[in-house]
């Protein structure tokens, strides 16, 4: 593993986080504008006009003046960043950098209804049904509740009541979000999808946080949750995106690597022994159907785009799964080799996606920068 160009790569992109602050562009940002939503719903022009934003980000945002903002998922993923860069430096800014990230998620958990803490992203967002601006999201409430926890267990004074706080993200998980009949978590409080790795992103809430408030009921939606995903494991071992109400499975590698290390972080909690055997097969059919030789490919049908977030989830189902590292090792030192070679730009940012006649390098700050930094930092902790 390339230690020297792994700690470059991150002191270069800790330079332009410096520089950039927390306000930026998303990729998702103008997708859900109005001008654009007519286009997104039927599948021909959906690609046309998704090319062009991606080909021209600045300036298609310049043409709907879309305006860069803060996003609560950035904030929580520098939040764990930062705290990983403390643990493996001691150096004190980074601890500081990680409270006051942390003290932008307090102020702002309560945003979308003063008695619930739930986070969503700052911006419509057109999924199969339209949803609004700072709508409570299952997935970026689970990464803020990740970092607050995290943070709670340094800084006493983080939050003025805790268990209020914890009892109002539960609150968020079991009372505002949808549940299937089989226990399945919807997206939002406005959907009704079966998405996995939303799914399994509240039922791991959930689970910590019937820890911090002593609600048993919380484990037990929790593993009804967990229950449903194991139900859709594929023979071959796969997970598709969506649940079993779609027939045309997306086995995408970025969310396949979510899904394992989901799975992986509950059986750490419940010691679910058949988890163990779904994890392994899991790992498996990730590891021979998500790469072509040792690089990740996009979707188990297809290698391009290759974008920034496949590689570093990667790189992060290496860090958590420790039994499985001799497994992936070769996969992840030419994915870090790749990053530090292929999408990193002056100065220091990181490319969103690369296609076989174009690089997308438009830094957006929750999908590009964020999440890579957070990837690193775990990457530089685990194998120090």
């Amino acid at each position: 593993m390339n230690n020297a160009g792994l700690d470059s790569t991150i002191h270069h992109l800790e330079g332009w986080l410096q520089s950039n602050g927390l306000y930026g562009y998303d990729p998702y940002d103008i997708k859900g504008h109005s001008s654009l939503i007519r286009f997104q719903k039927n599948p021909l022009t959906r690609k046309s006009i998704n090319l062009f934003v991606e080909a021209m980000p600045l300036v298609s945002r310049k043409i709907f003046q879309i305006k860069p903002v803060v996003n609560a998922k950035a904030v929580a993923l520098l939040t764990l960043a930062y705290l990983n860069r403390y643990k493996y430096t001691q150096n004190q800014n980074y601890l500081k950098q990680a409270k006051l990230a942390g003290k932008w998620l307090v102020k702002h958990a309560n945003d979308w209804d003063p008695n619930i803490v739930g986070w969503g992203y700052p911006f419509d967002w057109q999924s199969r049904v339209m949803i609004p601006r700072g709508t409570p999201s299952s997935v970026v409430t689970a990464f803020g509740l990740q970092a607050v926890i995290a943070l709670q267990n340094k800084f006493s004074d983080l939050i003025p009541n805790p268990r209020k706080f914890f009892l109002e993200a539960g609150q968020f998980f079991t009372e505002l979000l949808n549940q299937s009949p089989e226990g399945c978590f919807s997206y939002t409080p406005v959907d009704q999808f079966k998405v996995h790795n939303a799914n399994l992103f509240s039922a791991y809430s959930l689970l910590l946080l019937a820890d911090l408030t002593e609600n048993a009921e919380y484990s037990n939606l929790a593993k009804r949750a967990v229950d449903y995903t194991i139900s859709q494991q594929g023979p071959e071992g796969g997970f598709g995106y969506w649940g079993d109400e779609f027939e045309n499975k997306i086995i995408d590698n970025f969310h396949t690597g979510y899904v394992i290390r989901l799975l992986y972080r509950i059986n750490g909690i419940l010691n679910h022994r058949p988890l163990e055997d779904t994890i392994d097969r899991a790992m498996h059919f990730y590891s021979e159907n998500l790469f072509e030789g040792n690089f990740p490919k996009d979707r188990h049908n297809r290698l391009y785009p290759i974008d920034v977030h496949t590689l570093t989830e990667v790189i992060l189902v290496y860090c958590e799964l420790p039994a499985y590292r001799k497994l992936l090792k070769s996969k992840v030192d030419k994915t870090l080799s790749f990053i530090i070679n292929k999408m990193q730009y002056k100065p220091g940012y990181i490319a969103y996606k690369k296609y076989p006649l174009f690089t997308v390098k438009f830094p957006f700050l929750r999908w590009n920068q964020a999440w890579t930094y957070y990837a690193l930092s775990e990457l530089q902790r685990c194998t120090e």
